[in-house]
């Protein structure tokens, strides 16, 4: 008898560097819009470049971004050389390690507490961070650097909003399904308000498995 392959549903924006053994499904249920580069804020933030000591990066859209307007504002690359680059994660440095950047530090795990990890381990009383990232909160982030009196911009580069797709997959065909942060988790559900039991929910990071644990209280599971 024929084994019947396993396929995993990954709902974020790219499933490229997601491992898995299932043959992984792509539905997309968010998208990036990118903020305007004529914006007053990101006007100010590119003109204030050279007095940033750090830059951490939460996610390979935050990269893709921040160095395509870092350019269109006449900046070089090479000026992030004299700062202290952060990533999150491993997909986020090799996105930086793809424009020519190498990263300072990068985080063990691509979460926010990985981040507020390698905040802990240096000395930041004289610095002044600069953290591009989504219109999505970074709650855990932002109190540590508040919490510690750290000095810091945030640059809101981009919103990620709610794509409903035309045609939902069937998830008879499905026995994972990967959130990649808390809107996924909203959406998902908004879509399939039930879901067989039999299949595994994974979601990556603190912040989404709090959503999803929140959520899996509102809705119903069957079997």
């Amino acid at each position: 008898m024929e084994e019947v392959k396993k396929h995993a549903l990954y709902l974020g924006i790219d499933p490229s560097y997601f491992k898995s053994e299932k043959i992984v499904v792509h539905m997309p249920l968010i998208k990036i819009v990118k903020r305007p580069i004529d914006s007053k804020e990101l006007l100010r933030i590119f003109e204030h470049l050279p007095d940033y000591t750090h830059i951490v990066f939460t996610s390979k859209s935050s990269v893709r971004i921040f160095l395509a307007y870092l350019k269109m504002h006449g900046h070089l690359i090479q000026e992030l050389s004299l700062k202290y680059v952060i990533a999150i994660g491993h997909v986020t440095a090799y996105y930086l390690k793809s424009e020519g950047i190498e990263p300072s530090y990068i985080s063990a795990d691509e979460s926010q507490e990985g981040l507020v990890r390698v905040l802990q381990s240096l000395d930041l009383k004289d610095g002044y961070l600069l953290l591009p990232k989504s219109s999505l909160p970074r709650t855990n982030l932002i109190h540590f650097l508040v919490e510690h009196e750290i000095r810091h911009q945030i640059c809101t580069l981009y919103d990620t909003v709610e794509e409903i797709p035309k045609e939902p997959i069937d998830l008879d065909v499905i026995d994972e399904v990967v959130f990649t942060n808390p809107l996924t988790v909203d959406t998902f559900f908004s879509i399939y308000p039930e879901i067989p039991l039999s299949i595994k929910l994974h979601p990556l990071g603190n912040v989404t498995r709090e959503a999803l644990r929140a959520k899996l209280r509102e809705v119903q599971l069957v079997s």
